[in-house]
């Protein structure tokens, strides 16, 4: 048992580290468009600019995906 109480605190810990990860990832992107914002050339395409946001936002929505699939196999885990 203490055993598995060891793995479970190991996965949610890597968890929570990808997590913080994300995160600070997803920050730095919302930096990026607001320095590109504040210094936009008047003649730049406003769609470049939406396509990008939506591919990084696609991006963090796979990844919160994946970590949200391994914190249901730790449930699982505790409930077995």
């Amino acid at each position: 048992m203490e055993n598995k109480q060891e793995e479970i605190k190991e996965l949610i810990s890597h968890i929570l580290n990808k997590l913080e990860k994300l995160e600070q990832k997803i920050e730095k992107q919302n930096e990026d468009v607001r320095i590109f914002l504040a210094g936009r050339d008047t003649n730049y395409d406003p769609s470049s600019l939406l396509i990008a946001q939506q591919k990084a936002t696609r991006t963090s929505v796979e990844l919160l995906r994946e970590e949200v699939d391994e914190l249901h196999q730790i449930i699982r885990m505790i409930l077995k």
